[in-house]
């Protein structure tokens, strides 16, 4: 590669960088009670990811594509602008597409060690801010029928701190693989641990004690097998499992309705959705519900299933590309990897149940998606780009 030539791809992958750290950042201020402090950051939180959106643009632009690429791109957009503009989700999901779009001379290895440095330092500054008391309690802090309180420690919901580590632990895991020292693994367990004793958020507790505990055995063994199965059909099975569980609680039967109490009323909230909402192609505006209000009509409605929110909220369309999409990097090289089949599985299943699949804040693996068009040549020289 000439000089000139690695000039222009250290400028595409600048603004690509920039752009992602701005997203990343921007909307994980979003989920903190800093927005409810300063009611302004909401629009410079907007402001902010139309700039990064135009970077992406301006990446795109720049660079050359072949003529696959770009009726590719023009055709997710489409889809993308669409879905957008009928579920009112632009800041959620276009980020998201311009990403994938701009995946192109990016090694999506090093786009989750940058979401890793930053959401670990980001978590490290609001825990700061919650310890001197600059940002406090929410108001509804949830509580236990137990009675046991569960602290949202300066996010706008106790579920978000652990869900967060949750993922910080799967990408770490995923990054380090069999390098991975114990004191590290100690260390994920006992902050996975601490989070929980504080925010009792179960499910993504159990999920990071098990993906621990399978890193722990996978270093002490030594075992480097992958699973082509599971990478290709993980989140299929699971998209499956989150729509047959949900559709059929309407029947009543004994299991259901405590498979029910476990999940915290999930299948419940997920059977209502299919009563309440069409499944429409290209998305359709749904005004969620996050809080019940004794004092207020309005009744809880938000579907947790990443599956089942992504399909009334933005369609079949947008569902079917994100399966098939992690089916076709399923078959590729890039996920014959120990830890890739770890990675996925964990994601699928957290996923199941719970809403962070498509959010980039969360899950920088929706970016492997940006890989669906290339061909295995190209994904490896992605590497020897740098």
């Amino acid at each position: 590669m000439s000089n000139m030539s690695s000039i222009k791809v250290s400028i595409y992958q600048l603004l690509f960088y920039v752009s992602f750290i701005i997203i990343v950042g921007s909307k994980y201020l979003r989920e903190t009670v800093f927005v409810n402090a300063y009611p302004l950051l909401s629009e410079l939180i907007k402001v902010l990811i139309i700039i990064a959106c135009i970077f992406l643009l301006l990446k795109y632009i720049l660079e050359p594509h072949t003529k696959k690429f770009i009726i590719f791109s023009i055709v997710i957009l489409t889809i993308g602008v669409v879905v957008s503009y009928n579920s009112d989700s632009f800041f959620i999901l276009m980020p998201v597409v311009a990403l994938i779009l701009n995946m192109s001379n990016i090694d999506i290895t090093k786009v989750i060690k940058v979401w890793l440095i930053e959401i670990i330092a980001l978590m490290i500054f609001l825990a700061i801010c919650y310890r001197l008391n600059i940002v406090g309690e929410v108001i509804n802090s949830a509580i236990r029928s137990d009675g046991k309180i569960r602290y949202a420690l300066g996010y706008k919901y106790s579920t978000f701190s652990s869900n967060y580590f949750f993922h910080v632990t799967i990408f770490y895991l995923y990054l380090r693989k069999h390098m991975i020292k114990y004191v590290e693994i100690i260390t994920l367990f006992l902050i996975n641990l601490y989070l929980y004793a504080l925010t009792d958020t179960r499910a993504v507790f159990y999920y990071s004690t098990a993906a621990i505990v399978i890193c722990l055995l996978l270093k002490m063994f030594k075992i480097k097998t992958y699973s082509i199965i599971l990478n290709k059909y993980s989140m299929l099975f699971s998209a499956i499992i989150a729509g047959v569980l949900s559709w059929s609680y309407r029947y009543r039967l004994p299991f259901f309705d405590q498979l029910d109490l476990i999940l915290t009323g999930r299948l419940r909230l997920g059977s209502a959705a299919f009563n309440n909402f069409h499944i429409t192609f290209f998305g359709q505006k749904i005004r969620w519900i996050y809080e019940q209000n004794m004092f207020s009509e309005l009744i809880y409605n938000y579907v947790d299933s990443s599956y089942l929110n992504i399909l009334f909220g933005f369609g079949i369309i947008i569902l079917l590309l994100i399966l098939v999409g992690y089916y076709i990097i399923g078959e590729k090289k890039l996920s014959r990897d120990t830890y890739y089949t770890m990675m996925i599985v964990f994601l699928s299943l957290h996923s199941t149940f719970d809403p962070q699949l498509i959010d980039i804040v969360y899950n920088p693996a929706i970016l492997f998606l940006g890989y669906v068009i290339y061909n295995e040549d190209e994904i490896k020289n992605l590497n020897k780009i740098y």
